[in-house]
């Protein structure tokens, strides 16, 4: 098993933060993604998740026919690598304060 498939930042049914996006897809990052329990390997042999966004605006999908906008429900299967996803999950036992404090930070802006 390669290694980047040892050290996934997500697991199946975590709410993760899109952070990186396909050029001409850049309007999904900062969104907030279910990841689904679908983990695939993309073109280059990274792991990849399937993710069903939470919210219902159209999303920008890179097809064989280019950019697309898909719009709710969502036709496309919408997949994303690991890499380009951050958990948005706090560990208690652990107290890790990164997490907690982006998404503390997050949240006073948007209000």
């Amino acid at each position: 098993m390669p290694d980047s498939f040892m050290r996934l930042r997500c697991k199946a049914g975590d709410l993760a933060l899109i952070i990186n996006d396909e050029i001409g897809c850049e309007a999904n990052i900062g969104r907030v993604v279910r990841v689904m329990g679908d983990l695939d390997v993309d073109e280059f042999g990274l792991p990849e998740w399937s993710i069903k966004p939470l919210h219902d605006e159209s999303w920008l999908v890179l097809t064989r026919r280019g950019i697309q906008l898909d719009v709710i429900p969502f036709e496309s299967r919408i997949g994303h690598p690991d890499v380009w996803l951050m958990p948005l999950s706090y560990d208690i036992e652990t107290k890790s304060e990164s997490t907690s404090a982006f998404i503390e930070g997050a949240v006073d802006e948007v209000h």
